[in-house]
């Protein structure tokens, strides 16, 4: 038989060893001190740890103080002994070790001979007495059995404290679904394996392996060691299986069908418009199988190479349900508004008719609000006839559309224990996952997008014992993350075949065409075709030394990360109709009218473009874990971070540096500039940050030195990484791409006589077509090409932009209750500053109409800047929470074995802005400081699992029938989410608004209802919302809402004609509150053992919101006060949903 070789440890370092990535590690510490029976300290005495699962086996001895560390330890059970002439030998058998625990594990010697040995039994520790750091492991059992919707592990961070849901769509939350500790969800840092998870442009995990393939995930939620970071909002740190000496492995298929599931409430929520229960056809089906590399005669690879793999498929048909929406009546789209308004004509309308008799020659039919069909414009005809409009008889429309998911994961891991001082691992991850989304962009059916989605990721790991006291861990890491848009369901009609005198980059289909009031929008995805490419390489390395009390480490990293795209953006243009004069209208006030008059207020146009962001992170740190009292460990440590900024390697970036002049562009008005300019940042679109260092301090004291109490805290400083996707979104637009956003007044709508703003908007509005798009040059003149005023169709970046950064504190409390049972109550604080959000780096200067940088001396090109929207580092937030658990381990009773996790959050978050590309006053920073969008006061989640106790209540029944049944619960609740409004204000470069800025977006309304006063959405009510009587399933009344006259103006606030004074409204933001949120999903199994109890045989009957339980989701994002459906609650959290499953376990 050939003896297994050890792999070069110079070759594996020259890969994996470097000095951004966080002090990665998928490993757990150990440590401890050997004392004798009088207290006194050994030394010398020796250590073994030995893995159950894989029988490797580690050597270490105590050191002067009599401390000995085992740093980088697998996750598994341990079996432990000490040693030491004279003394007898102490045993822990079955000790389990998670991801990211520091587990403290003392040992008293008693004198005898060292062939005498006393062993207790180990036991996973209730309380950690060494680590200051807030945090949660959901491994084992809860992984496994919990039910799952979706097979998604990284769901069941929300069974924990201090982890709260995140159901904001608005962009720029990127993320994976929650929020830690009041972070934002894309300032969650996820790793895998010890390597970096994470997406470079949203910081979304790349790869999310299913249950079957993981081991255990560890939630770090505040005040973490130096040796982490990246993130400044929490850490999940997610360790796959490995295999063992024994071969195991599973073989599942779990089966969903409509007959088990209920219909959406929507879908049967209004009389005459019933919609049957939605389709959801899925087969998850896979796999796993470890064991050790054995090749007869050739390998054993028995105690030291092991192999591990998983395969998942997912074959999915189902019918998607959209929030309802308004839409035309089918007399409507005929022109006909005579029963529009409390059952009668639309005054609006007939308005508009009689003062346009163009549109209704006949007065009487004018004044009931009937437009004359053969007056409706020409291409508002077209794309009727194309069918691309929906209609509903009441109005309302509960969207469905047929939808596809496919997915096929596999990974794969390799564990070789080189020898006794020596381990390598290797991780790879490969999914694939073609989709057919039939809502990809807007809110109407009929546009359904093809899709493609593969994620790649390899970690390297190598660690190694160089000393008794030294361990050096390296690292690398790659993964890829490829997505894009491969085309459409279904062919419809190019926008100039719909009559559209346009002349797109990339002709793809009809316009998107948006409906202000009725919140309805009608298009294809912004971006199809597109392509996008995440690209990451991290190496770390971190070296630990124990000497005396103290346990040292040192790390570092260095990391390339890129992103490159292609999209094709909205080339087809976006018409909007706002409806009402004041919110931008230019036509009747009602926006399904103006439609058909084919008139717009806004068109906008966007290129087929390239964007490209790479950059470089680095990092290095500190840290001392110092035992300065056997029951008191203090922990000190230093963080240094750098990313450099991200650039284009081809230059297509550009920032506003006021009175400087481009040299690379000559032509471009004052103050616009470009990577490598004079005084400008080169490369880049913004200046380095290089003062990111982040000190930490944590203790952690049992007080009663039983190592069932423990009070640990700390204070830390943490920075949060830039993500591309600000310079990906600044890719593609002007001046390197061409772009337009238009605006058209009343004054463009003829007396009496056809509109032509549909048919040739760049002609109606009076500017020049910059399409198609045009390569850049020297001796471009900025104002023939189009360009100008500069702004509304850019997407700027501050070049004085900083890293995010937050200051994290905690106060924790634990102790043991016995039974298995532990307590834990935590404050949590931190305070977050420098956050990205979007402000308006040219407003108007106060009660003018007169913006900053057209005062420029030496400005080329009059009034050259219009409103330009800037990601600064202005924002800032708050959390305080209260964060408690009751834990019950694994363990047996009369009434059968059980686990349980209770876990309660009482917090609160405040902040500026919730998220990139969210805006706040450019007068006032802090103008909108309230609670976030994301912000649960009170969230309570009970998980756990319970062995029926059949076989035990009845002894003398059937043993295999009445053995190996199972309940896993889920009940999860919480109060609602906030909703925030605005007034419905369209935007006007020309015009300053109510707050004087001119940014409408920032105006609320006027609130004069006192407090809210929720309703229950179940039952259908009637108010009287801006004028019009609405009918639906309303959270609170809206009519107390108040839209002042002035807010329609022109004029600057404290001018004649304006609002006497600025104004956003009396209404802050986020002031009320959705409806509360109350879930229960719940696994029924059954255990039967095959092959003399070598493998297992489980039935799984699973139930996601079994109770079927209606969850009310409030409106996402700004609502505009003048929708049509304000106050009204549309959609739902998934009605009850079923699935089975048969799984073989061996």
């Amino acid at each position: 038989m050939v003896r297994l070789q050890p792999i070069p440890a110079l070759l594996l370092l020259g890969v994996a060893f470097s000095i951004h990535a966080p002090g990665q590690t998928a490993s757990g510490t150990i440590s401890g001190r050997v004392t004798d029976s009088a207290g006194a300290v050994i030394v010398g005495a020796s250590i073994e740890l030995t893995s159950v699962e894989r029988g490797t086996t580690s050597n270490i001895v105590t050191n002067e103080a009599g401390i000995y560390v085992f740093p980088s330890v697998l996750p598994g059970r341990y079996r432990m002994a000490a040693r030491n002439q004279g003394f007898k030998q102490a045993e822990v058998k079955n000790l389990p070790v998670e991801v990211g625990s520091r587990l403290e594990q003392n040992f008293q010697l008693e004198v005898g001979s060292v062939i005498d040995s006393v062993a207790v039994e180990g036991a996973e520790p209730l309380v950690n007495t060494v680590s200051s750091t807030v945090s949660s492991v959901v491994q084992g059992a809860p992984i496994q059995d919990l039910p799952l919707n979706g097979r998604d592990t990284l769901q069941l961070a929300l069974t924990q404290p201090g982890v709260t849901p995140m159901t904001i769509t608005t962009t720029g939350f990127a993320g994976n679904g929650f929020s830690i500790a009041g972070g934002r969800a894309n300032s969650v840092t996820y790793m895998l394996d010890g390597g970096v998870n994470n997406s470079v442009a949203t910081s979304t995990a790349v790869v999310n392996p299913n249950p079957d393939t993981i081991g255990e995930f560890r939630i770090l939620t505040n005040n973490y060691s130096a040796e982490y970071g990246r993130s400044n909002g929490g850490i999940v740190n997610v360790v796959t299986k490995s295999g063992t000496n024994e071969l195991h492995g599973s073989l599942y298929d779990y089966l969903r069908n409509k007959a088990l599931n209920a219909n959406n409430f929507f879908n049967q929520a209004n009389a005459g418009a019933y919609t049957a229960r939605p389709t959801l056809i899925r087969n998850q089906f896979g796999g796993t199988v470890g064991g050790p590399v054995t090749i007869p005669k050739l390998v054993n690879g028995k105690d030291r190479l092991f192999w591990f793999f998983g395969y998942q498929g997912q074959r999915q048909n189902s019918t998607t349900v959209n929030p309802q929406v308004g839409v035309f009546t089918p007399e409507q789209l005929t022109g006909d508004f005579s029963h529009a308004v409390k059952g009668g004509p639309d005054p609006g309308v007939s308005a508009f008719l009689l003062s346009h008799p163009y549109f209704q020659p006949n007065a009487q039919l004018a004044s009931q609000a009937i437009i004359d069909p053969t007056r409706i414009n020409p291409v508002s005809k077209a794309i009727l006839a194309s069918a691309l409009i929906p209609t509903s008889p009441t109005g309302i429309l509960t969207p469905n559309g047929i939808a596809q998911d496919n997915r096929d994961e596999y990974l794969g891991k390799l564990d070789y224990q080189i020898n006794s001082s020596e381990r390598f691992s290797i991780t790879l991850v490969r999914n694939h996952n073609p989709v057919l989304n039939p809502f990809p962009g807007g809110s109407g059916p009929g546009f359904a997008t093809l899709s493609v989605a593969d994620q790649y990721f390899a970690a390297l790991n190598l660690t190694s014992v160089i000393t008794p006291g030294l361990l050096n861990e390296a690292h690398f890491t790659a993964q890829r993350l490829a997505t894009g848009t491969t085309g459409y369901a279904n062919k419809l009609p190019s926008a100039p075949a719909l009559g559209f005198q346009i002349t797109p980059d990339l002709n793809t289909g009809p316009p998107i065409i948006t409906f202000a009031v009725q919140g309805l929008t009608l298009g294809f995805a912004g971006s199809v075709p597109g392509k996008y490419a995440d690209t990451s390489y991290f190496w770390t390395d971190n070296l630990s030394w124990t000497r005396g009390r103290h346990n040292l480490k040192f790390g570092g990293s260095f990391a390339i990360v890129q992103n490159n795209g292609q999209f094709a953006y909205e080339t087809n243009g976006t018409l909007t109709f706002s409806g009402s004069t004041s919110s931008g209208g230019i036509g009747s006030g009602s926006d399904l009218a103006d439609f058909l008059f084919g008139l717009p207020n806004a068109f906008t146009q966007w290129p087929n473009a390239f964007s490209s962001a790479h950059g470089h992170q680095y990092t290095a740190f500190a840290q001392d874990e110092w035992k300065v009292r056997p029951n008191f460990t203090l922990t000190l440590g230093v963080r240094y971070e750098y990313n450099t900024p991200k650039f284009d390697p081809q230059g297509r970036n550009y920032m506003i540096i006021s009175g400087h002049q481009s040299k690379k562009f000559p032509l471009a008005p004052l103050g616009l500039n470009f990577p490598c300019d004079p005084d400008a940042p080169c490369p880049g679109v913004y200046f380095p940050d290089k003062n990111n260092f982040a000190p930490r301090f944590g203790f952690a004291w049992d007080p009663w030195k039983k190592g069932k109490t423990s009070i640990r805290g700390g204070f830390g400083v943490f920075y949060d990484v830039l993500n591309a996707q600000d310079i990906q979104w600044q890719n593609g637009t002007v001046p390197f791409y061409s772009s337009a956003v238009l605006t058209f007044t009343r004054s463009m709508v003829p007396a009496n006589g056809p509109s032509t703003i549909m048919a040739d908007p760049y002609g109606s509005a009076g500017v020049v077509n910059p399409f198609p798009s045009k390569p850049l040059s020297p001796d471009l003149n900025f104002q023939k090409a189009g360009f100008l005023p500069f702004g509304p169709n850019s997407v700027l970046i501050d070049p004085y932009q900083r890293n995010p950064y937050t200051y994290g504190w905690n106060l924790t409390v634990q102790q043991a209750l016995g039974a298995g049972v532990a307590l834990q109550v935590a404050y949590v604080g931190s305070s977050s500053h420098k956050q990205i959000v979007n402000v308006d780096r040219n407003s108007f200067i106060a009660g003018t109409t007169v913006r900053p940088l057209n005062l420029q001396a030496g400005l080329q090109y009059p009034n050259a800047f219009a409103y330009m929207g800037v990601d600064k580092s202005l924002g800032s937030s708050n959390y305080e929470g209260l964060l408690t658990s009751v834990t019950k381990r694994v363990g047996g009773s009369r009434l059968g074995d059980a686990f349980f996790t209770l876990a309660y959050t009482y917090s609160k978050v405040l902040s500026d802005q919730d998220a990139y590309l969210q805006n706040i006053s450019a007068y006032n920073q802090h103008q909108f400081y309230a609670p976030a969008a994301y912000d649960v006061r009170q969230r309570l989640v009970f998980s756990g699992g319970w062995e029926l106790p059949f076989a035990s209540l009845w002894s003398k029944g059937p043993k295999r029938l009445l053995s190996g049944w199972s309940l896993y619960p889920i009940l999860s609740t919480q109060t609602g989410f906030p909703v925030d409004f605005n007034s419905g204000i369209a935007r006007n470069p020309a015009v300053p608004g109510p707050g004087g800025d001119g940014a409408p977006g920032l105006v609320r309304p006027y609130w004069t209802g006192g407090s809210e006063q929720t309703l229950d959405p179940r039952g259908v009510k009637t108010f009287t919302v801006n004028g019009v009587q609405r009918t639906g399933h309303f959270f609170f009344d809206p009519s107390a809402f108040l839209i002042p006259a002035c807010y329609a103006s022109t004029a600057a606030p404290g001018t004649p004609g304006g609002c006497p004074a600025p104004t956003y409204g009396n209404l802050q933001r986020n002031t009320f509150r959705g409806p509360g949120l109350t879930n229960f999903d719940l696994s029924l199994e059954k255990k039967t053992n095959l092959i003399k109890e070598r493998a297992q045989l489980l039935f799984r009957a699973e139930f996601f919101n079994v109770l079927n339980h209606a969850e009310f989701l409030a409106p996402t994002g700004q609502v505009s006060a003048r929708s049509a459906l304000i106050g009204q609650v549309t959609s739902t959290n998934p009605p009850r949903i079923g699935q089975l499953a048969l799984k073989i376990v061996f």
